[in-house]
């Protein structure tokens, strides 16, 4: 099932929008930052955010979002991404389960 806006019909910004809260606050869980130095445009290498607490993020997320995540896509590009593009990468390139 997709993620959704708590109102109205979904659609790509809205969705985007839902993962990206859900990666905010799991990074925040994980890499023990604090939410207020997260924002879309952030760099995830500017956090210092390692492979470890990458895969451990890509988990939760998976776990919270009841979706599989294509960890070959986003091995190149991770350390580069920022949390927005993150964000919009996951939304568009999961697949929910069944």
């Amino acid at each position: 099932m997709p993620v959704t806006a708590a109102s109205g019909p979904e659609t790509p910004a809205s969705g985007e929008n839902a993962v990206y809260a859900v990666v905010a606050s799991i990074v925040t869980g994980v890499c023990d930052i604090d939410e207020h130095e997260l924002t879309p445009e952030r760099r995830i290498r500017d956090l210092g955010i390692d492979s470890l607490m990458a895969g451990e993020v890509v988990a939760q997320t998976e776990i919270s979002l009841n979706i599989d995540i294509d960890l070959r896509k986003l091995s190149d590009d991770w350390a580069t991404m920022t949390l927005g593009q993150l964000a919009a990468e996951l939304w568009s390139s999961s697949t929910s389960r069944p």
